[in-house]
């Protein structure tokens, strides 16, 4: 046994039992961090509370476990908003479900947000979605779809300048899967999603539709 078994979920399932534990006990308890590391491979999130409001706290929890990535936006950032920003994400526009840095090769495999400051007025709420989950749904309700998602591959591209100016270019399947057959990852961002497609011309409606119908369940109650 390699890996534990995912959990899938949605709404019903853990609206109101999301894994949690506090960010002093994670960061001074072993038994504490396992019970992250076990539920972050399991259901894929996890709410770690009472988290000191200051920079830096993450980065210290993040050295407990492994090392961060660095990537164009270094290796942590802060989102907010800019004025004449150059990313969806550092606008005060609403941010749809999406799986990040969908143009690189090596996609993320753990992102951690902290909240240091909320926005005073409305907005700024954080939206999750089980990406494996909504797969098998598509794949039990509109199997010719869920093939389609699963054989096509799509570019992602962003291009811009924030640690250093970038050109990126990443290619990958909406769904894939490891050598057991698996689900593995899910790749899904319509902002960074480029307009080109490598595929005959008869074959684009059907892949939009494909798309159109993984986005809607994502955002179903």
């Amino acid at each position: 046994l390699l890996k534990l078994k995912p959990i899938m979920w949605g709404r019903r399932e853990l609206i109101n039992n999301v894994p949690s534990d506090t960010y002093d006990n994670i960061m001074t308890k072993d038994s504490s961090l396992l019970n992250w590391i076990e539920n972050m491979e399991q259901t894929g999130l996890f709410i770690m509370k009472q988290t000191p409001l200051e920079c830096g706290k993450i980065r210290k929890f993040a050295d407990r476990i492994a090392h961060l990535r660095r990537t164009n936006y270094n290796e942590e950032f802060q989102v907010k908003a800019k004025v004449q920003a150059k990313n969806h994400a550092y606008t005060s526009a609403t941010l749809g479900l999406h799986t990040d840095l969908a143009d690189y090769q090596y996609t993320p495999g753990i992102q951690m947000l902290h909240c240091i400051k909320q926005v005073p007025t409305k907005g700024g709420e954080s939206l999750f979605s089980d990406g494996f989950y909504i797969a098998e749904l598509v794949r039990k309700a509109r199997p010719n779809l869920f093939k389609i998602l699963s054989d096509t591959t799509l570019e992602f591209r962003d291009i811009g300048e924030e640690d250093y100016k970038f050109h990126m270019i990443g290619r990958h399947k909406t769904i894939t899967f490891n050598d057991q057959g698996d689900y593995e990852r899910i790749t899904f961002n319509n902002q960074s999603r480029d307009y080109f497609l490598n595929l005959p011309i008869e074959q684009v409606n059907t892949l939009y539709e494909a798309l159109h119908f993984y986005n809607d369940l994502l955002y179903k109650e």
